[in-house]
C-alpha cells in the first residue's frame, strides 16, 4: 500500500524495505519526523493535527478510495517549521470502492481503542468521519496529558460506553474532559466535541467542517 503512495502529500516516502530477524517485512521511510509530546504548544497541536485532516481528505480523494484505520497519536509525525504532518504505519488501510469500509464484526476493527470512532467500534465500519474523529481523540489526549478513561477499556463495547458517555452530554463531557483540559486547548476541545457529538453523534463529518472548527473563533 505504502509504495503506492508516495506522490501522495502527506504520506511517509518508502525508500526501501528490508526485513527483520524474523522475516516480517522492515520498512525504512523518510523524513523521519517527530511525535507529539504532552507540552507541545496550543498552535503546534492544532497545526499538526489541521495537516492530518488534509492528509485524510487526500486520501480519500484518491480513485479508489483510502483508508489509513489506524489514526493515533503515535501514526502522525511531523517535520520541519512551520510543521508538515505526515501519517506513518499503513498497516491496516484499505481501498474502499464506496468510501466506506464495513467492520461485520469485532474482530475486523482495527486501531487503539483509545482513538477509534465509536461507529467504528460499534462496527459500523470505517469512513472519513470515522477517521477524523479518531484525530479528535488524539487532540484530546494531548489536552488530558494522556489520562483519558477510555484507553484501557478491555474490550470494543465497553470503549464505545465510555466514549458515549463522556461526549454525548454536555455536563458529563465537562466532569471527564473539560475540567482536566490544558486550559490552551479548552476551546478546541468543546468545538470538536460539538462537532462530532451535538446535538446527537455524528458520522458524516468532512475534513472541511473539521478544519473549520479547529480554527473557528
Amino acid at each position: 500500500m505504502l509504495q503506492s503512495l508516495q506522490d501522495t502529500p502527506g504520506v511517509i516516502k518508502l525508500v526501501e524495505c528490508g526485513s527483520m530477524p524474523s522475516g516480517l517485512p522492515l520498512p525504512i521511510t523518510k523524513p523521519f519526523g517527530r511525535q507529539f509530546e504532552f507540552n507541545d504548544n496550543a498552535h503546534l497541536v492544532v497545526s499538526v493535527i489541521n495537516g492530518a485532516a488534509a492528509v485524510i481528505q487526500q486520501l480519500a480523494s484518491h480513485t479508489t478510495p483510502i483508508l489509513h484505520r489506524d489514526i493515533s497519536i503515535g501514526n502522525l509525525v511531523y517535520y520541519d517549521d512551520p510543521p508538515v504532518t505526515y501519517l506513518v504505519d499503513f498497516g491496516t488501510a484499505v481501498r474502499a470502492p464506496t468510501g466506506h469500509y464495513s467492520a461485520l464484526s469485532t474482530n475486523s476493527i482495527t486501531g487503539t481503542s483509545a482513538f477509534v470512532a465509536r461507529s467504528a467500534l460499534q462496527c459500523q465500519g470505517y469512513t472519513v468521519s470515522s477517521e477524523l474523529e479518531s484525530l479528535m481523540y488524539v487532540t484530546v489526549f494531548l489536552a488530558l496529558s494522556g489520562v483519558v478513561r477510555w484507553a484501557k477499556s478491555p474490550t470494543s463495547p465497553s470503549a464505545s460506553a465510555f466514549k458515549t458517555e463522556s461526549f454525548c452530554d454536555q455536563e458529563n463531557f465537562e466532569r471527564y474532559v473539560l475540567r482536566r483540559c490544558r486550559e490552551d486547548l479548552v476551546v478546541v476541545v468543546q468545538r470538536l466535541r460539538d462537532l462530532f457529538w451535538k446535538p446527537t453523534y455524528q458520522r458524516n463529518v468532512t475534513a472541511e467542517q473539521f478544519q473549520q472548527a479547529l480554527h473557528s473563533q
